[in-house]
C-alpha cells in the first residue's frame, strides 16, 4: 500500500484562515486519493527560499507557492516543486469577479492535484485505492459501479468557476473511474500548461520575477527647486524605501541643492534629510509596468549663504537649520522587475523665510515654500 502523500501549500500571511484556503485543502485532499495538506503562512509573497527551506525542514513530496496577483486579486499563479525529481512546476488562472469563493479554492485543489503526475499516478493505481472507504458489495458484478466507484466531485459540480478543472476523461455509469479521471486537470483560456523550468523557459522565469514585490528600493535622483516668488536650485540626493508590507513604504533621503542670490552677490546650499512614509496603491506589474505613490516627509534643512564682495578679504558665510515638512506625488516606470525611471513633483515648507543681510542692510529673502522636482533611477531588492 502507498503511504498518503504530503504536501505543503505556503501562503501570504493572512491567507490560512480564509474560505478559499479550506476549500483548496479539502479538494486537494480528495483529488490525490487522502493527501495530506499543510497550509502555512509567510511574510509577505511565498517565494522560491521560503519553499525550499520548507522542503528541508518537513520533508514532504512537493512544496507549493500559492501567489495572488496583489494589482488583479482574480489572478493567482501556483508554482509547484516535486522534492523527487527536483523539478519546478507553474499554472496561472484568471478568474470571473462571480466566481465564488469556495469554487475559487476548490479550483485550486484540483489544479495542485493535476500538475503533481508523479505523485498522482502512485496514490491513484485503481479505482479502489482512489475511492472513498467503504466495503465493496461481494455480489456486484466488476464492471458495475458501486458506492466506491462514484466521481469525484470535479467531475459533479453543477457549474465550475471560469478556471476550474474539466475531467480528462467521461464518468460512465458502466464502467469504474479511472486513476487518469481522479485528478483532472484544470483547463481556461487563460492558464497555460504547466512549464518546467530549466535553461529554456526563459519567459516563465521572466514572468515569476515580476510577481515579486520588493523589500526595499533605492533611488539616486536628479532636484531642481523653485523657491515661490525667489531663487531657484539644483541638486541630486538618494532616498531608500523599506516595505513592511506591499503597500506602505518608510522612507530616508537626502540631497543637497545650491544656487545663486545675484541680490545679495551670494551663492545659496541647502542640505536637507528627510525621513517619512510613502502610500502605493497603484503597483506596478508586467502588463502594466507603471508605479503612482504619494508621500510626505518631515524635515531637517541646514540652509547657508555664502557673500562674495571685493571689500571683503574673503567670503562670508551664514547658516541656520530649519524643520519642514514636504508632499510628493510620486510615478515610476519600470524597464525591468528590478530597475525602473522615477519622477516625482512636490512641495516643501520650511515654515519660517529667511532674511539675507548684507553690512545690516536687507538684500534678499528666501521665501519658505517651494516647488521640487526630482527625477532618477530606482533600484529595487
Amino acid at each position: 500500500m502507498v503511504d498518503p502523500v504530503t504536501l505543503i501549500v505556503l501562503v501570504a500571511a493572512g491567507e490560512v484562515a480564509g474560505p478559499t484556503a479550506s476549500a483548496m485543502v479539502r479538494a486537494t485532499h480528495d483529488a490525490l486519493g487522502g493527501a495530506t495538506v499543510d497550509v502555512r503562512e509567510t511574510r509577505g509573497q511565498p517565494t522560491d527560499e521560503a519553499a525550499l527551506a520548507a522542503e528541508g525542514t518537513f520533508h514532504p513530496d512537493a512544496v507549493v507557492e500559492l501567489i495572488w496577483d496583489e494589482v488583479d486579486r482574480r489572478r493567482v499563479t501556483l508554482r509547484v516543486h516535486m522534492v523527487r525529481t527536483q523539478r519546478w512546476l507553474e499554472r496561472s488562472m484568471t478568474y470571473l469577479a462571480s466566481d465564488p469563493i469556495a469554487e475559487r479554492g476548490r479550483t485550486l485543489g484540483l489544479a495542485i492535484a493535476s500538475i503533481l503526475p508523479e505523485i498522482a499516478g502512485e496514490v491513484a493505481p485503481g479505482p479502489a485505492s482512489a475511492s472513498a472507504p467503504g466495503p465493496a458489495s461481494p455480489s456486484a458484478p466488476s464492471s458495475a459501479p458501486g458506492p466506491s466507484s462514484a466521481p469525484r466531485p470535479a467531475a459533479s459540480a453543477p457549474r465550475p468557476a471560469s478556471a476550474s478543472a474539466s475531467p480528462s476523461a467521461p464518468s460512465s455509469a458502466s464502467g469504474p473511474a479511472s486513476a487518469s479521471s481522479s485528478v483532472p486537470p484544470p483547463a481556461s483560456a487563460s492558464a497555460p500548461e504547466p512549464a518546467e523550468y530549466g535553461g529554456r523557459d526563459d519567459d516563465a522565469t521572466s514572468s515569476r520575477a515580476w510577481l515579486r514585490r520588493p523589500r526595499v528600493e533605492v533611488a539616486v535622483l536628479a532636484i531642481g527647486a523653485a523657491e515661490i516668488g525667489g531663487t531657484s536650485a539644483i541638486g541630486g540626493g538618494v532616498a531608500v524605501d523599506w516595505f513592511p508590507v506591499p503597500s506602505i513604504s518608510l522612507r530616508l533621503g537626502a540631497s543637497e541643492r545650491s544656487g545663486s542670490l545675484d541680490a545679495a552677490e551670494a551663492s545659496l546650499l541647502a542640505f536637507t534629510a528627510a525621513s517619512g512614509v510613502a502610500f502605493h496603491p497603484w503597483r506596478a506589474s508586467r502588463s502594466r509596468p507603471i508605479d503612482l505613490s504619494v508621500r510626505g516627509d518631515y524635515l531637517l534643512v541646514r540652509q547657508s549663504a555664502t557673500h562674495f564682495d571685493s571689500d571683503d578679504p574673503s567670503p562670508a558665510t551664514q547658516s541656520r537649520w530649519l524643520s519642514g515638512v514636504d508632499a510628493f506625488v510620486d510615478a515610476g516606470w519600470l524597464f525591468s522587475s528590478d530597475v525602473a525611471a522615477v519622477v516625482g513633483l512636490g512641495l516643501e515648507d520650511v515654515l519660517a523665510a529667511t532674511y539675507v543681510n548684507v553690512r545690516q542692510v536687507r538684500k534678499a529673502t528666501i521665501p519658505p515654500v517651494r516647488v521640487v522636482a526630482e527625477f532618477g533611477v530606482c533600484l529595487r531588492f
